[in-house]
């Protein structure tokens, strides 16, 4: 309440001291050149310019004074000291009136390099430009970097001081080699051919080819005959030269490899390099038959191609069953002779009659030979894969069953768990302990008939699901390993017997002794306004047993005073904490020996950094998580790490979290793989590091933190002491793999570093004081030195299951939530199309009532710099979101969608749509209020269900199981700074990376470069090529601004956002082939006119009736679909 006050009385105490004043500097736009300063006067001359502002008693209208740059950022190339090199800048008044007063042109560092040429302080009218040059002659050559400051009187308080970056990259040279790729062509067999290559320096600086090499993975049918010479630079536009030679041997199938050339700067160039034999090549598609599993006694057809992709005739001269197969009831449509020309291919069918039980070993059951002319491959397998019905039985864990450490005396229990994974009955015969260390391990009696009290044969069903319990007590020599076997004997065809080895390693005491993992958790950075939830690892490594007693979090604010204070951080209890815990159930965290349990600490930031705060600088806030425990054989309860009780400027902050504007972004910024069968794999998620600063940022490490085996890496690329450099044009993508180990769920995070604002760290993460850094080559001292900066985390969770089949079960119906936000331009052409869009909003709403949705429905403009927009929702006596409880929601649109028409020129309507779907917008307390004086954080907002709560202005807009529709509406581009894919990747990651189908971005925008869209005369729109992109790339829908009417686009959008759903998403990962769909009870086979399995979403898309559709589902129908599921590398 009291910075309200404060900022109310700094208000009116400029207003009592300016008076009268229509530009942000308090002056009234005048000059002596005699600009007209009256109110309610216009126009005005360049030189002279005009208050504009509307100006009565001692009220003002605020001009609209907006400044940009031409270009954004001046890119200098590297050249020698004491040459010059010049690049002109433009400035223009974008925004729609008033006068923009340019005051002075400087550089935010001294400089010698970099001068100014040209410039003048002037007054610029809106759409005028002013232009002066910048001239760069470097005292010594390579990398700078500086700001170019324009003083001006823009009405946005950041942009006055408007920094350009101009940028010098270090000279490199620059490795290119001519032709790529280097192809031989046709060589005939025995003989050899030479190519000379070219190597040019397309850089700036010399450089030296210090290597030359081929691959040693590729043909050895490649040899470099003349290297070039290493000891001769090579100047830019410079060359030099190799020769190779390609001998190609008869047979030989790898005709390729690649040349790698390293130069003195220790760049390397990859070039291909490619030949081909005069020969005939054969290739199998499929390479393998797999008929699956079947009836015994029952016929099944498979087919195969045999493709000539050689240049020579392929003669195949026999195709027979292999004498070493298991099954010999093969019938082939074709054995041979017959030839095949280049490019040719031949359809062979293969019928199998399984006349024997085949078994389910993993291995083929016969092969296909085919004999031909291909020297490389004379004799070809085809691997011939089925299997009859029968049980198999899936044991977890399979080889080990590990007690850990255990005290003597104490006893620890441990699962075993069994599943018939087969597609008949098992008969598990006896479940036994042998070599049992003296009786240390036996079996705990329970329902499992095998290991009751009177224990017996049991037959499990296909798809049925046992568990029982082994204990352990140690009573044997300390500190002697105790070994024994676990044996389970059934009919399984495949593994009969299996062998589980036990060990037991043995304490001569009791000690409850817990570890957090990690030891530090870091939360990375939030935006002011976000909450991000972490698991953190709680583990037994003791010998005893650990009972849960409570737990604890203290902020720790530096030197007491928060983010802002000095010294050392003390750890306290605060009234509102920033981290939190959620207490876990007394029965969970029971822990045994080896065992461990997870404790979910949440992170809330600030909605805003404070009076005092730098907007543009990261706020680091810390704390503190003590778990306490019992040590169930002494009864003492002990705290871990340490107690939270006792001295707190003693205690180490284990949690840790930034808060700010960050330069880079991570996307998704969580992962759930969802349900994935135990000893399978999910498919490889993508997390991207964007760049949506202006300057150059580098990731210098990315690892997992509280991840065990069951996550992988996939596809991640070194990182180099220089760093991994990420640009707005080109993220950096890492691929991350689930492949659950056991039953349950499992949650981690994915941590990435970048030298944003870093300082070099050694490995146990203590600063070595060598100063500040971008990257760790930065960094001097000891060989594990890292540069550390900002920090992000993404959150990874996954579940095991034993599941190898799933049945999802959908009911088509009406009454589907869909949130949709129109992101309307409000610059000063758009009146008209805004018109447009309220005349026609009833053929819109109109499917929403008839399909009876529960829909969201907001609006906001494009404008981010004036006034409060920046992605608020428009509103209407308090109403911002218009709901089918709405009184009137028509005319409510009609009258919110007409947003004016001065806002800013330069529409930025991706980021607009950002900003109102993420927060502090968004935000939510979940707390009631009755006025903005109940709500510690944010206002107290009307939602969309009437009530009031304390949160961010577009309080419960966004909900979290409905559609998202977004509609963009502009006759310019857009000018977003950041670069489209990082806009395409963050919508997506608002649904989740699994639901694409939840989400559409719609477009009704210029629809041609020309200047003029697709409808009448006298509309002259740009082309909105970004908004159109993120349409197509998201399955939206396209529309011209120009069109006289928006009756059909809205109606052909609403079919979208409204309608019966076409695509239903899958719950776990299925095996195409395997899939079944029945519609109100109707087997629906897939086909072009019923429905098709999409990969990509892991979803099945129905035909809609009007493209033909037969299987279409009605509303009520109830879809049921089956599938196996897939298993993947």
């Amino acid at each position: 309440m009291m910075r309200r006050l404060l900022i109310f009385s700094l208000t009116v105490l400029m207003a009592l001291t300016v008076g009268c004043s229509d530009t942000p500097d308090g002056s009234n736009g005048s000059n002596t050149n005699g600009g007209n300063s009256s109110g309610g006067s216009s126009g005005g001359s360049s030189s002279g310019g005009s208050s504009g502002g509307g100006c009565t008693g001692a009220f003002c209208l605020e001009d609209d004074v907006q400044i940009s740059a031409d270009p954004s950022q001046l890119l200098f190339g590297d050249i020698p000291a004491g040459q010059s090199t010049s690049l002109k800048v433009r400035i223009k008044h974008i925004g729609n009136s008033g006068v923009l007063k340019l005051t002075s042109a400087k550089f935010d560092t001294a400089t010698e390099e970099f001068s100014i040429d040209d410039f003048e302080a002037k007054n610029i009218n809106s759409g005028q430009l002013a232009e002066f040059t910048v001239t760069y002659k470097p005292v010594k050559s390579g990398a700078k970097l500086v700001r170019l400051v324009i003083s001006n009187n823009d009405n946005d308080a950041d942009d006055r001081e408007f920094k350009i970056p101009c940028q010098v990259k270090a000279a490199a040279g620059n490795l290119k080699v001519s032709p790529s790729p280097i192809d031989f062509g046709a060589v005939a067999s025995k003989a050899c051919k030479d190519l000379t290559v070219k190597v040019f320096n397309s850089g700036q600086k010399p450089v030296k080819v210090v290597s030359a090499s081929l691959s040693p993975s590729g043909s050895p049918d490649f040899t470099i005959k003349q290297a070039p010479d290493t000891n001769v630079e090579v100047a830019p536009l410079g060359s030099t030269e190799l020769v190779l030679t390609f001998c190609p041997k008869p047979g030989d199938d790898n005709d390729a490899t690649e040349l790698s050339l390293e130069d003195s700067d220790g760049n390397l160039t990859i070039v291909t390099v490619i030949g081909a034999e005069v020969a005939p090549k054969i290739l199998v598609v499929p390479p393998v038959l797999d008929y699956g599993s079947m009836q015994l006694n029952g016929k099944a057809t498979r087919s195969f191609k045999i493709f000539n992709q050689g240049i020579a005739d392929l003669q195949v001269t026999a195709i027979n069953v292999s004498v070493l197969s298991k099954i010999k009831t093969l019938t082939l449509s074709d054995s041979g002779p017959f030839t095949l020309e280049a490019g040719k291919q031949k359809l062979i069918d293969v019928e199998l009659e399984a006349s024997v039980v085949l078994p389910n070993d993993g291995a083929p059951v016969a092969g296909i030979v085919i004999e031909s002319n291909d020297g490389s491959k004379p004799q070809l397998n085809v691997p011939v894969f089925a299997k009859t019905e029968t049980g198999s039985l899936k044991v977890t864990p399979s080889d080990l069953l590990d007690f850990a450490i255990v005290g003597k005396g104490v006893s620890v229990e441990r699962k075993v768990e069994l599943f018939n994974q087969g597609t008949a009955e098992v008969e598990v015969k006896s479940v036994t302990i042998v070599d049992s260390s003296n009786g240390e391990f036996e079996l705990v009696a329970g329902p499992f008939v095998p290991v009751s009290a009177n224990p017996s044969a049991y037959v499990m069903k296909a798809a049925e699901y046992q568990k029982f319990q082994v204990k352990f007590t140690a009573k044997g020599p300390v500190g002697a390993q105790a070994k024994g076997k676990l044996v389970i004997e059934s009919d399984d065809p495949d593994v009969p017997s299996r062998t589980i080895t036990l060990i037991a390693d043995r304490a001569e005491g009791s000690q409850c002794n817990i570890k957090i993992i990690p030891g530090v958790v870091n939360f990375g950075v939030l935006g002011y306004g976000q909450s991000k939830t972490l698991a953190v690892t709680v583990k037994n490594i003791g010998s005893g047993y650990c009972g849960f007693q409570s737990q604890k979090v203290l902020d720790c604010p530096s030197g007491g005073l928060g983010p802002f204070g000095g010294g050392s951080p003390v750890c306290v209890m605060i009234g509102l904490p920033k981290f939190q815990t959620f207490a876990p159930s007394t029965k969970l965290f029971n822990l045994g020996p080896g065992q461990s349990g997870k404790v979910n600490v949440l992170f809330t930031s600030p909605n805003d950094g404070g009076l005092f705060s730098d907007p543009k600088s990261l706020l680091k806030y810390f704390g503190y998580l003590a778990i306490e425990f019992k040590d169930q054989s002494t009864g003492l309860t002990q705290w871990y790490p340490k107690d939270p009780s006792k001295d707190t400027s003693k205690l180490a902050p284990n949690l840790v979290a930034s808060v700010g504007e960050a330069a880079v972004n991570v996307l998704p910024d969580s992962v759930d793989f969802g349900l994935v069968t135990v000893g399978c794999k999910s498919k490889v998620e993508k997390v991207s590091v964007f760049n949506t600063g202006i300057t150059p940022v580098y990731v210098t490490k990315v690892e997992f933190q509280g991840c065990g085996l069951e996550m992988s890496k996939v596809g991640w690329p070194g990182i180099p002491k220089k760093g991994l450099e990420v640009t707005q044009a080109q993220p950096i993508t890492f691929g991350v793999q689930y492949g659950p180990q056991n039953v349950g769920k499992d949650a981690c995070q994915l941590v990435v570093t970048s030298g944003n604002e870093g300082r070099c760290i050694d490995a146990s993460g203590v600063d070595t004081g060598t100063g500040d850094c971008k990257v760790t080559a930065d960094c001097t001292g000891a060989q594990d030195v890292l540069c550390a900066g900002q920090t992000f985390s993404v959150p990874l969770k996954g579940e095991g299951t034993l599941l190898d089949e799933y049945t999802d079960e959908f009911e088509q119906g009406a009454g589907k939530k869909v949130d949709v936000l129109f992101v309307v331009d409000n610059s000063g052409s758009m009146g008209n199309e805004q018109s447009n869009l309220a005349s026609n909003f009833s053929q819109f709403i109109q499917l929403a009532t008839l399909w009876q949705n529960d829909y969201h429905l907001g609006v906001v403009t494009t404008d981010m710099k004036n006034g409060g927009d920046k992605g608020k929702l428009r509103e209407l006596n308090g109403t911002r979101v218009i709901t089918p409880k709405t009184q009137d929601p028509t005319g409510t649109f009609k009258s919110i969608v007409k947003v004016g028409t001065g806002g800013s020129a330069n529409e930025q309507g991706l980021a607009a749509a950002k900003a109102a779907l993420t927060l502090p917008n968004v935000f939510d307390s979940g707390k009631s209020c009755k006025v903005d004086t109940d709500c510690a954080d944010g206002k107290c907002v009307k939602g969309p269900d009437g009530s009031l709560g304390c949160g961010g202005h577009n309080r419960g807009f966004l909900r979290k199981q409905a559609g998202l529709e977004l509609v963009f509406v502009s006759d310019e581009e857009d000018s977003s700074p950041s670069d489209l894919a990082y806009y395409v990747n963050f919508l997506y990651s608002i649904k989740g990376a699994a639901n694409k189908g939840l989400f559409h971005a719609h477009a009704i925008v210029g629809l041609s470069s020309s200047g003029a869209g697709s409808g009448s005369g006298g509309c002259n729109a740009a082309k909105g090529s970004r908004y159109l992109t993120v349409a197509k790339d998201t399955g939206g829908k396209t529309a011209s601004i120009c069109d006289k009417s928006f009756s059909q686009s809205l109606k052909t959008i609403g079919e979208v956002a409204f309608g019966l759903s076409h695509q239903f998403f899958l719950t776990m990962t299925a095996e195409p082939s395997t899939l079944k769909v029945w519609v109100s009870g109707k087997v629906c086979s897939g086909g072009a006119k019923t429905w098709s399995y999409e990969p990509t979403s892991n979803s099945v898309i129905f035909v809609s009736d009007t493209a033909g559709g037969t299987c279409m589902p009605k509303k009520g129908d109830k879809v049921k679909i089956y599938y196996k599921t897939l298993c993947f590398p």
